[in-house]
């Protein structure tokens, strides 16, 4: 699951694309791409700390930014979003 937004994003961004999506729109976007970032830079560290007592101490952080994207996302795939975003620019 590991950006797998920030993946269509970027080739949505290369194709032009940023200017189809509104302020608003563009805003979610990229919080929807720091998210993927910072989860998987958790999970990175996680793991890293895996037979350590500080192993969970990250689980209530992980826990919210993975709330927060799926607030963001509503768990569509990411071709879905990113319609849904192009047409809540344009009415």
């Amino acid at each position: 699951m590991r950006r797998k937004y920030t993946n269509i994003f970027g080739e949505f961004i290369d194709l032009g694309g940023g200017n189809r999506v509104s302020p608003f729109q563009f805003r979610r976007f990229m919080n929807i791409v720091y998210l993927e970032g910072k989860i998987e830079a958790m999970a990175t560290v996680k793991e890293r700390y895996k037979n350590t007592e500080y192993h969970d101490r990250l689980n209530m952080d992980l826990f919210k930014a993975q709330r927060q994207l799926t607030d963001l996302t509503q768990n569509q795939d990411p071709d879905s979003l990113l319609k849904e975003m192009v047409n809540l620019s344009h009415k």
